[in-house]
């Protein structure tokens, strides 16, 4: 019959769509250059080629060395290259000539990745920027938390011209460390950034400086390191500390024993929650870590030591865990006191600020119009579990 006739056509085509779906790959999109690959080959082959197989790979914390964190390809000599690039002084961040770039640098992080540009006046980091990432900086910095500096550079002013003249031609420390700096660049929007150039709060060396702090009888950057987690909590910075959030945290992006301050953040972004029963949960979750900040350590502030002690060997005494929270609750009250006041206008100032940055860009309001909303309710809900 014509029905036992199609039957064996129906089974092929059912074995063909099988096969299709145990074959199929995702496809992703780059960050930095906005180039497709496949899920499978897990970073983007135009800006991270792969090397030959007989190379030996080489891979460097960008946290220990630049505005950014995780880790990446810098060159035939990790090691070699991340203390001379340590040793270099920072640039002036307002110095807008790029001649006489003398080295470049390129760092895969969470981000998307950092470039380090060695000029003659010092060492600045340049990356692809977003307003969360300068609302987040300006706020942070407006309230006395000490994070990286940053200014943003527009696509079509001279100073990016010069960037990507001088850029294109400069000497780098890998075969192909200009080629994401150079598509970064292609962005409408990117920041220069400070270059800071102190130890990435992870591994051995985050693990000396700490247990050399021990010995000093100076401050301890356990105060200046609950400040941050809590000025994180104000923007839903996730990607730190794990004090209101359930993840492993980054602790690439603190770093350890600068020249500007013993703790200071780097790759900060505000999340704004849109969504009200998330918004709702969050809230809940703030409470709590402030609540555990008044009254002692926690399941959230659990987390924050089991995350210190498996990034850097280091086991905080009494004292150590009450200054971080100490530090926490510190902030939380400044905050909280000047609300409505002298808060307001300081948020007020970093979204005109933000909007003025990224002039033309149709999502720029919308991002500070929820960002604002989302911090104001944060701090209401931190003054609603504080104790008189």
């Amino acid at each position: 019959s014509q029905a036992a006739q199609t039957m064996p056509d129906q089974r092929t085509e059912q074995r063909r769509s099988w096969h299709k779906s145990l074959t199929k790959v995702e496809t992703l999109e780059c960050e930095s250059c906005r180039q497709p690959f496949s899920q499978k080959l897990g970073t983007c082959p135009s800006c991270f080629p792969r090397a030959p197989a007989d190379r030996k790979s080489s891979v460097a914390s960008e946290g220990a060395v630049a505005a950014g964190s995780s880790s990446g390809p810098i060159g035939p000599d990790p090691e070699a290259v991340l203390q001379e690039w340590r040793s270099c002084p920072s640039a002036p961040l307002e110095e807008a000539g790029w001649s006489g770039i003398s080295g470049l640098i390129w760092v895969h992080g969470g981000s998307g990745g950092v470039g380090l540009v060695r000029r003659p006046c010092g060492v600045s980091c340049v990356k692809r920027c977003l307003p969360e990432e300068l609302f987040a900086q300006r706020l942070a910095t407006a309230l006395g938390v000490r994070v990286a500096g940053m200014r943003v550079i527009e696509y079509t002013s001279k100073e990016a011209n010069d960037m990507r003249l001088n850029v294109k031609y400069a000497p780098t420390s890998g075969e192909s460390d200009n080629v994401p700096i150079r598509r970064i660049l292609k962005h409408d929007f990117v920041c220069v950034m400070e270059f800071v150039s102190g130890v990435g709060m992870m591994g051995i060396p985050a693990h000396h400086y700490l247990r050399k702090r021990e010995d000093c009888t100076s401050s301890t950057p356990w105060r200046d390191l609950g400040r941050l987690m809590a000025f994180d909590m104000l923007v839903n910075n996730y990607d730190r500390l794990p004090l209101a959030w359930s993840n492993e945290g980054n602790l690439g992006n603190v770093m350890l024993g600068c020249s500007v301050g013993d703790v200071v953040g780097i790759d900060q972004c505000a999340a704004p929650i849109k969504h009200a029963d998330g918004l709702e949960k969050y809230l809940a979750k703030v409470q709590k870590a402030v609540h555990e900040a008044q009254v002692g350590e926690g399941k959230a502030f659990g987390a924050v030591l089991e995350a210190i002690f498996n990034n850097t060997a280091a086991k905080l005494a009494p004292d150590e865990i009450a200054d971080l929270r100490r530090g926490c609750l510190d902030f939380v009250k400044e905050v909280v006191d000047c609300r409505g006041g002298k808060f307001e206008e300081v948020l007020q100032e970093v979204g005109r600020e933000v909007r003025c940055c990224f002039a033309g860009q149709l999502a720029c309001d919308e991002v500070v119009e929820s960002t604002c909303s989302m911090v104001r309710q944060v701090v209401d809900a931190m003054d609603d579990v504080l104790c008189p």
